[in-house]
């Protein structure tokens, strides 16, 4: 978001956008954790001391996105026979983020339909701040953080959600994997992976995380503009 310091409204709606995302994501994560697990983990009402992650909110900073707390479950839940009801908890914050976020977008649509934004920037510009009449770069905005939070999430690297959905599809871990496990979770190599992705270009024209974001999210965007 450090990026968009020159455009403060759109500020505003990457940073709505990003705080609505970890709102809603850890909410329905919570409720199908009680409906489809029998677990309760506290209440949906947002809570930013328990949803948000330092380095997830340090990352929105930086590149524009980011990820909020991991899924409030034990790992021996996690480890359980219920591995189908488990993967749509974890995916289910995540997509939750991604419908409202296109839920705002097409309002966008709807209320500017001569607007060429979406189908015209790819969402790693609107992440960096757009210029425009101001309604439409805190609508706009909004929506695009929140569609690319929810695409973020689905990364398979600690501590996304995308990590727990590998997790569940390995059944048998090799004694390599196990390693590389220990060294991207214990020493949180894989939240600095995430971070570097995320500001450094790498010899790209965007960071590589920022262009994984342009690959998936612009033809959501594109088909939401018609």
């Amino acid at each position: 978001m450090l990026f968009a310091l020159l455009q403060p409204v759109a500020l505003v709606g990457l940073l709505l956008g990003f705080l609505a995302a970890v709102a809603v994501r850890a909410a329905t994560q919570a409720t199908l954790t009680r409906r489809l697990l029998r677990h309760h983990v506290g209440s949906a009402l947002p809570n930013p001391r328990r949803d948000l992650d330092p380095f997830g909110a340090l990352a929105a900073a930086l590149g524009g996105t980011g990820w909020g707390r991991q899924a409030p479950l034990p790992e021996a839940q996690w480890r359980s026979a219920q591995a189908g009801r488990r993967a749509a908890v974890l995916a289910g914050g995540p997509l939750a983020a991604i419908v409202l976020g296109l839920g705002v977008l097409i309002g966008y649509v709807a209320a500017y339909p001569e607007s060429l934004l979406l189908s015209m920037s790819y969402p790693s510009d609107v992440l960096r701040g757009f210029p425009g009449p101001a309604v439409e770069q805190l609508w706009a905005s909004a929506g695009v953080a929140l569609v690319c939070f929810g695409v973020f999430a689905f990364i398979p690297l600690p501590p996304l959600d995308g990590w727990g959905l590998l997790l569940l599809a390995i059944r048998r871990p090799s004694d390599g994997f196990q390693k590389v496990r220990f060294w991207l979770e214990e020493r949180n190599i894989g939240v600095l992976l995430l971070l570097v992705f995320m500001v450094l270009p790498l010899g790209l024209s965007v960071p590589l995380l920022l262009g994984v974001l342009n690959l998936v999210v612009t033809p959501l965007l594109q088909a939401v503009a018609g």
